[in-house]
């Protein structure tokens, strides 16, 4: 079984932001995300309330977001 320097658990907004926020200040150290989300949507609320967005579908946090290096 490998080992991991940081697990996070839960992969929507604020989960994906540990991860990025962990990976970002300790380069160094290997985090794994644990989610039962397929996606996870932009935590801000502003393109849903004027309508800019149309659907969540358009307001997603790319996972490449997390395979890339710091």
């Amino acid at each position: 079984m490998r080992g991991f320097d940081v697990v996070v658990i839960g992969g929507s907004a604020a989960g994906v932001s540990a991860a990025l926020t962990c990976r970002r200040h300790y380069s160094e150290k290997s985090v794994l995300l644990v989610r039962k989300e397929n996606h996870a949507v932009i935590p801000c609320g502003i393109p849903y309330i004027f309508g800019s967005v149309g659907s969540p579908e358009k307001n997603l946090i790319p996972d490449s977001m997390l395979d890339k290096k710091y």
